[in-house]
């Protein structure tokens, strides 16, 4: 496993913030504008799986896509305008919660199945 896995991998791990990774990184890869876009994609990719898992013993069995205020890219509006999935599927990008690309600023949110009587 190279530095930059051992460095994502601990980092995660630990509960290191996405200043500090960043920090980090960029010692690894000597470049400060990449550290920062790693450093944000894969911690928002751990906060969705964890989402995900938490939803799943929770008895989530539904989640939707929710795209970020401002600039939103095609693929992340494709996966928003699906709406409400089973947490069985994927959205339309071909994954299962953000991020869709590098820099993703989109979460997933449980869609519950209550009434109120």
């Amino acid at each position: 496993m190279g530095d930059l896995a051992v460095s994502l991998a601990a980092a995660l791990r630990d509960g290191t913030s996405v200043d500090e990774l960043a920090r980090e990184l960029r010692d690894v890869l000597d470049d400060e504008s990449r550290a920062e876009m790693i450093a944000r994609t894969e911690v928002a990719r751990a906060q969705s799986q964890a989402s995900l898992d938490t939803y799943g013993r929770a008895d989530v069995r539904r989640v939707e896509w929710l795209t970020s205020p401002g600039n939103v890219c095609m693929q992340c509006e494709a996966n928003a305008d699906q709406g409400p999935i089973s947490t069985r599927q994927v959205f339309t990008g071909g994954v299962d919660s953000p991020p869709q690309h590098p820099n993703c600023r989109c979460a997933l949110m449980p869609v519950l199945d209550v009434s109120f009587e």
